[in-house]
């Protein structure tokens, strides 16, 4: 009996390590939008909303975003994220461009299909790292092609290959487009 006592003992405190070991590296791995405590609230109590209209049909929609002072969307879809965890979104970063949106919810952009982005409705005038938002703004994601880009904006609508993804300069574009 005493031996298979110690035995276990022997397992338990070399599994154990490994154990801790595992917490660790997930603790350090995981996003802090996901492991922050802190609630995500505006100091205002101002708020912005996102709505993501996946190719599929689904929806989904973040109502309640804290919004404060020069928000970005950028900084509303992190904010969102942090609010509903089903959110999920990866971005891509284009010197000296900013972030473009490479998929969200799993659907990811290829060809001239990409993540266009509105605000209130109108096709953004910036990229998400400088569209600023005022309180009450909704943003809403879908996928759009290039000839969806609003006729004002099409023609010089210049897009690029770069380590195979399509990065579309939607922020220099737009800002040069009544020139």
């Amino acid at each position: 009996m005493q031996d298979l006592r110690r035995q276990a003992t022997r397992i338990l405190l070399a599994v154990l390590p490994i154990v801790l070991l595992v917490w660790w590296a997930h603790d350090i791995t995981t996003p802090a939008t996901i492991r922050a405590a802190a609630p995500c609230t505006s100091p205002t109590g101002q708020t912005v909303s996102v709505l993501v209209k996946n190719p599929d049909g689904t929806q989904l929609q973040i109502p309640n975003i804290p919004w404060v002072e020069n928000c970005t969307v950028h900084l509303a879809m992190m904010n969102a994220q942090h609010l509903d965890p089903h959110l999920r979104f990866d971005t891509s970063y284009f010197c000296p461009y900013g972030s473009f949106v490479t998929s969200i919810d799993g659907f990811q952009e290829s060809g001239n299909h990409f993540w266009a982005l509105y605000v209130n409705g109108t096709f953004a005038q910036l990229g998400m790292d400088t569209q600023l938002l005022n309180p009450n703004d909704k943003v809403t994601w879908e996928v759009a092609t290039t000839t969806a880009i609003p006729s004002t904006h099409r023609e010089s609508t210049q897009a690029k290959m770069i380590n195979g993804r399509l990065a579309r300069r939607v922020d220099f574009v737009l800002r040069n487009a009544n020139k």
